[in-house]
């Protein structure tokens, strides 16, 4: 990619410096955000649709824009609980009075799915954007993380069965970040983390930001971020929810959840739980799916309320997993299992509108605990006797985070600091071997990491300014300076440490005619986990021996993305290059899995979305993406690259009731990287309906791959048929 500056090249920040100094700096928009009620909307998130940040109203819900957007333009607001309101668009300003936007009212039956925005991230420019409602999520019933964002362009997912992890731009294990509430998902899986513990059911919105966010969130982001908002207390109202389902079919399964919203004083106390239980699923044409079953269980205390000039929530989620069957192709020779996967997660935090010359302030801290027990039983053969493997991992993760935005020199300046960590982490082997009648002969056990340690301090700015009327310049830097230590285990006392400079340069034109186009040039790195460099024990896949000797991988990525919306309509389209240095690879050696620095990988891919209102009460949303990855040097292909796919939605919304119908599929495959198989093409559809009774009770049916087609969507070799067609039926009561 010659047309990539380097990662330490200068000229795209001169460049922008030299364009900033020259720039004429445009007025402010002075705002407020009304309910639909004429009450002041205190403590909403308000962004631009088509441009990345947020801003925070006041208590007098006033807010201001800035730098000014173009007219048109279109804003979404999001609670401070977390509900997604309408866009409302914008065609005029008002000569002198501050520009007042009131809310449309939320209706229960309509879908709010929202491209070009993702009010809660600290999205690059160019990153294309989307938010999932709690509607969406509502009516969908997807059981897990993944299944909630699978069709959206660019976004993949690795594995079958509950422990699938997504992945956004073929950046999959540790290349995509995760967040719940705004603190990092970790594991020390070596696919990635799933935020398996995390049931949809809590959710509030999911927003997804496709591209590069290095200079936010420093490592793990260079595919993207996706961040999963739990549902938030609703001060000045008690309030309940319960929910049950029941599929059956390909996908077995039960599921139930309960909230209790009270008010204390100015303030809301939530209490939510939730339980979910599957058996083995069967794949379509009934073939069984096995070691596929598990069930899991948690609950969460949150409160929030106004805290002196802010909004401040705390959260305490306490979520269980158990028995948790690892599906794979080859489950009749060797069968992995998850006994136990505990994650105990404490989330703080506090944001403000106008504020001693900030337009917005936030703080978020967090405290975790993760724990996951691993089981890899090989059954016993003519040749071969049975044997049992286990690891135990255990970690505490740690994170403090401060933001803030203000105008500055004609433009918005945002700074912010971001320290997280892993620290204590310890991970404990087994090793059971049995004779051929079946009775145990020998326990071995190992220290594989007696306590390692990891932490990142990273310091970051995100300056926009206009340059005239329709052109807009965004420079973002960000330093980060990063650690990791490993005390005893298999590897013994080891350092290492780096420092790490990431960056953006973007320019937006538009609207012309209603089309925005954004050109960005970004570079960022990615620290590798420590299992990555100090573990040596089994995994769900086989036996893994890390490497103490991996180098950070670098990034240089070019987007280009393009935006046209007017009157409910929208279309976006995106187009990447991305080259990684020192890409960190997962690669067979016999019977084990080990990592090396493979060298430079390209990836480059097109994705196309489109949204439009086609009147009484029907929507149409389609989504295509196409991705293609190799090594720089040789052409052989890398792991993780999606297949070209797509997915068209339709969804009707009436007074009481709704449906939708969801087409999705992919081509074939033939181009499989490391551990990786070829795959067949596929379609599948989706179909959903639900009516409400009275008030407060709503019924839900889903049919899930309705032509029970057979079809793989993991790209791993020893990957599933995803489960065929499944009936779920469901209840919500709402009292």
């Amino acid at each position: 990619m010659p047309f990539l500056p380097g990662a330490r090249s200068r000229w795209p920040l001169l460049a922008a410096l030299a364009l900033l100094l020259a720039a004429t700096p445009l007025a402010a928009i002075p705002a407020r955000l009304l309910l639909p009620d004429g009450r002041p909307a205190a403590g909403f998130e308000v962004a631009v649709v088509g441009r990345s940040g947020a801003t925070r109203t006041g208590a007098d819900g006033r807010f201001r824009l800035e730098p000014t957007p173009p007219l048109p333009f279109t804003l979404v607001a999001t609670s401070p609980e977390g509900q997604l309101f309408p866009p409302v668009e914008v065609a005029a300003l008002p000569a002198s009075e501050p520009l007042e936007v009131a809310l449309l009212a939320v209706s229960r039956d309509s879908v709010t799915v929202l491209a070009g925005v993702a009010p809660g991230l600290d999205a690059s420019p160019a990153a294309a954007a989307v938010v999932l409602g709690v509607e969406e999520l509502e009516q969908r019933r997807p059981p897990r993380l993944v299944d909630a964002v699978s069709g959206l362009p660019g976004v993949s997912q690795l594995g079958e069965g509950a422990d699938s992890v997504p992945a956004l731009r073929g950046l999959a294990r540790g290349r995509t970040l995760l967040l719940v509430d705004g603190a990092r998902v970790s594991a020390e899986r070596r696919v990635g983390p799933s935020a398996t513990f995390l049931d949809p059911e809590s959710l509030a919105s999911i927003e997804v930001a496709r591209g590069p966010g290095s200079v936010a969130y420093g490592s793990d982001a260079f595919g993207g971020v996706i961040h999963a908002r739990t549902r938030d207390p609703e001060p000045g109202r008690t309030s309940g929810r319960a929910a049950l389902s029941a599929s059956a079919g390909g996908l077995s399964e039960r599921a139930g959840a309960a909230e209790l919203n009270l008010p204390v004083r100015s303030w809301a106390l939530l209490l939510a739980l939730q339980g979910r239980d599957a058996d083995d699923a069967e794949a379509g044409g009934g073939e069984a799916i096995p070691n596929s079953s598990g069930s899991a269980y948690g609950g969460a205390l949150r409160t929030a309320g106004p805290a002196g000039p802010g909004w401040a929530r705390l959260s305490l989620s306490l979520d269980r997993v158990r028995d948790l069957g690892k599906a794979a192709s080859d489950a009749d020779v060797v069968r992995s299992t998850y006994p136990r996967e505990d994650a105990d997660r404490l989330t703080l935090g506090w944001s403000a509108g106008e504020l001693a010359g900030w337009d917005s302030l936030d703080l978020m801290g967090f405290y975790g605990r993760y724990r996951v027990l691993l089981e890899r039983d090989r059954i016993a053969t003519p040749s071969t006797p049975r044997r049992i493997e286990s690891s135990d991992t255990d970690a505490r993760d740690a994170a403090l985070r401060a933001t803030g935005g203000r105008p500055f020199a004609g433009g918005r300046l945002r700074t912010g600091l971001d320290l997280h960590g892993r620290f204590g982490l310890e991970a404990r082997t087994g090793r059971t071997d049995f004779d051929a009648a079946g009775e145990e002969v020998a326990y071995q056990e190992a220290l594989a990491i007696a306590d390692a340690s990891q932490r990142d301090l990273g310091l970051f700015a995100i300056f926009d300014r206009p340059l005239g009327d329709r052109l807009l310049l965004s420079v973002g830097a960000r330093g980060d300076a990063t650690a990791s230590e490993n005390r005893g285990g298999f590897y013994g006392d080891l350092e290492r440490s780096e420092e790490a400079l990431s960056g953006h340069v973007a320019l937006t034109s538009g609207p012309w005619r209603g089309v925005t186009t954004t050109l960005q040039v970004a570079s960022g790195f990615r620290s590798p986990t420590l299992s990555d460099r100090y573990y040596r024990g089994p995994s769900g896949r086989g036996f893994v021996v890390g490497n103490p000797d991996l180098d950070p991988e670098r990034s240089r990525q070019l987007d280009l993305a393009l935006r046209w919306g007017r009157a409910g309509r929208s279309v976006a389209l995106s187009a990447y290059r991305y080259r990684i240095e020192d890409l960190i690879e997962r690669y067979r050696d016999g019977a084990d899995f080990r990592f090396r620095n493979r060298g430079e990988a390209d990836l480059a891919g097109v994705e196309l979305e489109a949204q439009a209102a086609l009147g009484r009460g029907f929507e149409i949303q389609a989504g295509l993406a196409w991705s293609e990855g190799e090594d720089a040097a040789t052409g052989e292909a890398i792991a993780d690259v999606a297949p070209t796919g797509g997915a068209v939605n339709l969804r009707w919304a009436g007074a009481r009731g709704y449906a939708w119908g969801r087409l999705y599929g992919a081509l074939r495959f033939d181009e499989p990287g490391p551990a990786e198989a070829e795959r067949a093409g596929w379609a599948a559809v989706d179909l959903g309906a639900g009516w409400r009774f009275g008030r407060g009770l709503e019924v839900q049916l889903v049919l899930r791959n309705a032509a029970d087609r057979r079809y793989v969507a993991s790209p791993d070799e020893t990957a599933t048929p995803v489960p065929g067609r499944s009936l779920l039926a469901g209840l919500t009561w709402r009292p």
